[in-house]
């Protein structure tokens, strides 16, 4: 490339060690420059490609939480759904004994025990 460089000039001149040295120098900090820059570009793409995994590793981790919650809020929700149950059962019965305690005082039986537990002398 350098040839093709010298050729178009017209100089004739092949070798590079004829360059002025601060050309020289400017060519070589050029060169050292971009080096730099895509030694810099491709760890930034090495760096995006980790984070963007990382990024998919959370969002899975995300949809595993958000399912997990959504598991729990069913499972409260059945708990709810057995609790109302059983106050409106436990409502039943009170309501049930209620009516059975009114008869009882509407036909004066007393609140002790009907059958008295016998002494084994007393036969």
């Amino acid at each position: 490339m350098t040839e093709m460089v010298v050729k178009k000039n017209g100089n004739g001149n092949k070798n590079s060690a004829d360059l002025p040295a601060d050309r020289a120098a400017a060519v070589e900090a050029g060169i050292v420059h971009y080096q730099l820059v895509a030694a810099e570009r491709d760890q930034l793409a090495k760096d995006v490609v980790a984070l963007n995994n990382e990024i998919t590793s959370y969002k899975i981790m995300v949809e595993a939480q958000k399912s997990q919650m959504n598991d729990l809020e069913s499972r409260i929700a059945a708990a709810g759904a057995i609790r109302d149950q059983a106050v409106a059962e436990r409502a039943k019965y009170e309501t049930l004994f209620m009516s059975i305690q009114a008869m009882l005082r509407t036909f004066n039986i007393p609140a002790a025990p009907l059958i008295k537990e016998m002494d084994n002398n007393e036969t």
